[in-house]
């Protein structure tokens, strides 16, 4: 009886199951607490809080956000056959997008760099639909992998062989492994039909020859001791593969493999190999792709939210509140709070930007004609 209990969060956003289908925390089914709201936000933008006042399953009367950022959202429309010049697109508004930091007018990107908040599209759905978007419409080489379980990644063998050589040895030897991992998933090399993972790496190795596992991991120790060159090691694994293991590497992963070239990369990128890279007005500007279950508890300074299908397509079921309609807590729909929570989670993250990609069949005019009090509206 002396106890008090406090619960701490957004009931607009979700702690997912799971399955990412279902909230794990519901505290609105509790009626027994006092509950003190904070309408007033540290990370977005004003522009950006206008709209989630309505996307969310509690609507805001009120939500205060950075009033000195005034940068409308973005709604990018595409279709079927452009489907893929969805990112590219966002990495131009990166750069053409400009506003004051510090007094100094500056694009997205330049802003990103400098505060190290990343930029990220999200989409709810990342495995592929037979007959539906997931973000793998937007961009095929896009990998799910569990947060725990995440590889590390590098842009080839030798960025890796440099920044890793304090580390201790079995950190490094899993670096080495990863690397050749993803040369194989470069030259889309499977086993049983499916993407090579670290366990079906060795299966395979060992089921080949039991030796080669053995001779592999003596060859890794020499190149951490120095006694192989960064070379003879490089041109040991292409070996390994194609006389031995009967694997076909193509060129970009034998490039992958063999060229001394130092990549120099942020640390965000060296969680994920899921990083699109476009250049836009002459610079090469990069982000990662992810779920947005993934990102939940980031800022950002720009995120694109990628329209994916789960049942039905996830713009659909938040439409009517990106039209400024507030949501009815008396005629409730499971789903269609799935997706205002996870629109939520997403539109949420940036301090600057935030843009959404929305396939033409999902709009009419009159709804354009509504979406530009809040949004500039343009198609790739």
């Amino acid at each position: 009886e002396n106890v008090i209990v406090q619960w701490i969060g957004d009931i607009n956003q979700a702690i997912m199951n799971d399955n990412y289908s279902e909230s794990a925390w519901k505290p609105e089914e509790n009626k027994s607490y006092y509950v003190l709201e904070i309408t007033d936000s540290k990370r977005i933008s004003q522009p950006i809080a206008d709209v989630i006042k309505t996307v969310a399953v509690k609507s805001y009367p009120t939500l205060i956000g950075n009033k000195d950022i005034n940068l409308k959202p973005i709604i990018i429309l595409f279709d079927d056959n452009n489907i893929y010049q969805v990112l590219p697109k966002f990495a131009e508004l990166l750069i053409e997008k400009r506003v004051k930091l510090n007094n100094e007018e500056m694009s997205i990107w330049e802003i990103s760099k400098l505060t190290e908040y990343p930029i990220k599209a999200v989409g709810w759905v990342g495995k592929e639909k037979a007959n539906g978007l997931s973000i793998l419409s937007y961009y095929k080489d896009f990998y799910k992998v569990s947060s725990t379980k995440r590889k590390q990644y590098f842009p080839n063998l030798y960025t890796m062989y440099e920044l890793s050589k304090n580390l201790k040895p079995k950190e490094f030897k899993d670096r080495v492994i990863n690397c050749i991992l993803e040369s194989l998933y470069i030259s889309d090399i499977t086993y049983n039909d499916k993407k090579i993972t670290k366990t079906s790496f060795y299966e395979f190795v060992s089921l080949t020859n039991e030796n080669f596992l053995t001779e592999l991991n003596t060859q890794i120790v020499k190149f951490y001791c120095g006694q192989e060159s960064f070379d003879n090691f490089s041109g040991y694994v292409i070996g390994l593969f194609e006389d031995n293991l009967n694997l076909q590497l193509n060129e970009s992963s034998k490039k992958y493999l063999f060229e001394e070239v130092l990549v120099e990369i942020k640390q965000e990128q060296a969680k994920s190999n899921n990083i699109f890279t476009h250049e836009a007005n002459g610079m090469d500007v990069s982000f990662e792709v992810a779920t947005v279950h993934s990102v939940k508890g980031e800022t950002h300074t720009a995120t694109l939210y990628l329209d994916t299908m789960f049942h039905e397509n996830s713009i659909e079921l938040i439409k009517e509140q990106l039209l400024g309609t507030n949501y009815s807590l008396q005629n409730r729909k499971k789903r269609k709070e799935q997706g205002l929570r996870i629109a939520h989670v997403a539109f949420s993250r940036p301090t600057h930007l935030l843009c959404i990609a929305v396939n033409k069949s999902s709009i009419n005019d009159n709804d354009t004609a509504l979406l530009t009090n809040k949004f500039e509206i343009m198609e790739v």
